[in-house]
């Protein structure tokens, strides 16, 4: 395929055959140095930070653009802009983990360093 490198911006979705381990090595990105531009609808991202950090927290640089929030294994979490916080069963993002976040208008997603 056309796929040569892997950015820790994004997501990714591998189709296995079957079970194995997927080890990938580099270095650790610098999280204030690494915005993550965002489009209107749905965006696939890798989260950054080397520690685990809450969903409030770590979409705090969004404001009231991001909506919804969705993983594959911990859940999804739904923005409510009138009291102006995150909330549903994914309360906690993860590294090395990938999200689908929905935005009701594009914007730059900044990761906190947790």
């Amino acid at each position: 395929g056309a796929l040569t490198d892997l950015s820790p911006e994004n997501m990714y979705v591998l189709l296995m055959s079957e079970d194995a381990t997927l080890t990938i090595a580099g270095t650790p990105v610098d999280v204030a140095e690494t915005p993550i531009d965002l489009i209107t609808g749905w965006n696939w991202i890798g989260y950054l930070p080397r520690n685990d950090g809450s969903v409030g927290d770590a979409f705090n640089s969004l404001g009231d653009l991001g909506i919804f929030v969705s993983s594959q294994s911990s859940g999804t979490s739904s923005y409510y802009p009138l009291y102006g916080f995150w909330y549903g069963e994914l309360d906690i993002l993860k590294p090395g983990h990938g999200y689908k976040l929905k935005m009701n208008a594009s914007g730059t997603l900044i990761y906190p360093e947790f």
